[in-house]
């Protein structure tokens, strides 16, 4: 073997211990929301597991076996598996899927435990189990949608950790590798595990600081009630689409809706009430919204009026609002037994040419003043033809001509 590619394998096990005891220090000394304490605790006591394993494996041949070689690898199991259950959890995985590495680390200790192995086989079935547990926290960073350049960084540490722990196993079985023998796939296996301990360290670090920083901008988007976009956040977004939508020629319509007589329910039953009715109409048309294939949040940009825009033509976006409309009216609220509620709903869509969030604004507004006009809990699209539509379906929905 050249010279180069030789390792002094106790030294870099000496190393990684004192990577993890430097990521732990860093991850306790991180200010964190209660939100993330739980992870942070978890993740620092697989670290202090997985770095006091490897100070043992950098004492071999000067601590008995049961010190320097079982211990130390139940601990590492103990220690990927609880990492691997951590980041499961930040990436919104339940608590069933996060109990998956802990198994396989409960198996491996008993693989371990099992009988009296030699030095390569027990190298075999660590780095076996290593590879599975790696394998699995890959796939828990990298499965679930929201996916940034640091999610793929991660995913690339944990699953070059898994190939090599997997070409280590594969060494230990059947080429006799012993844990100090400085071969590559062995060398190679443990500076792949080095590198798991800086970038997986550091990178979970940076993954909680991005957390926070996505959970700061949806609060300051978010109305404090009822979880909707507020009124600047939806327009942003609303204009964004709009250009969007005028690059690709593609459709867009715009939603407006106001709640039918809502300060009667404060007058009448108190603004506790009306809060329950404003928290839950949201939530019927957000779920409404998700139920008909659509991802963008609806916003709350007045008292008790809503809006949504949605990729598609003027008659796609009635029939959306029409099921809002049905949605709104079928809602029941706990706080007011016996109480109803209605929205008014106006409907615009997008020119395909030259259209701005002013004149859209302005359409939908229009045809929100007309159904309120009309006697209220109904739907009015005011088209861009100049051509007025006969209604179908329900009696409430109303197609009106464009008012310029």
């Amino acid at each position: 073997m050249s010279p180069a590619l030789v390792l002094d394998v106790p030294t870099l096990f000496k190393l990684m211990f004192l990577v993890d005891m430097v990521v732990c220090l860093l991850l306790t000394a991180y200010r964190a929301d209660a939100h993330y304490a739980e992870a942070i605790r978890g993740f620092v006591l697989g670290r202090l597991l997985h770095g006091s394993a490897c100070l043992l494996l950098g004492l071999v041949g000067l601590l008995p076996p049961a010190l320097s070689l079982i211990l130390p690898t139940s601990m590492v199991f103990l220690g990927y598996s609880l990492e691997g259950a951590t980041i499961a959890r930040l990436r919104g995985l339940g608590r069933l899927q996060s109990v998956i590495p802990v198994c396989i680390a409960l198996i491996g200790i008993g693989f371990v435990h099992l009988g009296t192995w030699s030095q390569p086989y027990l190298i075999g079935i660590a780095s076996g189990f290593v590879s599975l547990m790696c394998l699995y926290t890959s796939l828990a960073i990298v499965l679930p949608a929201h996916r940034t350049r640091l999610v793929w960084m991660m995913f690339g540490v944990f699953l070059l950790n898994c190939v090599a722990s997997a070409v280590r196993s594969y060494s230990g079985f059947f080429d006799g590798v012993s844990l100090n023998d400085p071969s590559v796939p062995q060398t190679s296996g443990l500076v792949a595990a080095y590198i798991y301990c800086v970038g997986g360290g550091v990178g979970f670090l940076l993954f909680l600081k991005e957390e926070a920083d996505r959970a700061l901008l949806r609060q300051a988007q978010s109305d404090p009630l009822t979880g909707l976009l507020n009124r600047r956040a939806f327009f942003e977004a609303l204009g964004e689409g709009l250009a969007a939508c005028e690059l690709g020629r593609s459709p867009l319509s715009l939603l407006c809706f106001d709640l039918d007589y809502f300060k009667s329910v404060n007058d009448t039953y108190g603004h506790q009430a009306g809060d329950e009715v404003l928290c839950k109409v949201s939530a019927v048309v957000a779920a409404t919204l998700t139920a008909h294939g659509f991802s963008t949040r609806p916003g709350r940009i007045g008292g008790e009026e809503f809006a949504a825009f949605m990729p598609c033509d003027a008659a796609g976006a009635t029939q959306i609002a029409e099921a809002v409309r049905l949605a709104v009216m079928g809602t029941r609220f706990f706080g007011v037994p016996g109480l109803t509620c209605t929205a008014s709903i106006g409907v615009a869509e997008a020119l395909p040419v030259g259209d701005t969030l002013q004149s859209l604004v302005r359409r939908c507004d229009l045809a929100l003043y007309e159904a309120k006009a009309r006697g209220r809990n109904q739907v009015v699209l005011l088209n861009s033809q100049l051509t007025t539509r006969p209604t179908k379906g329900n009696s409430r929905n109303v197609w009106a001509t464009s008012i310029p």
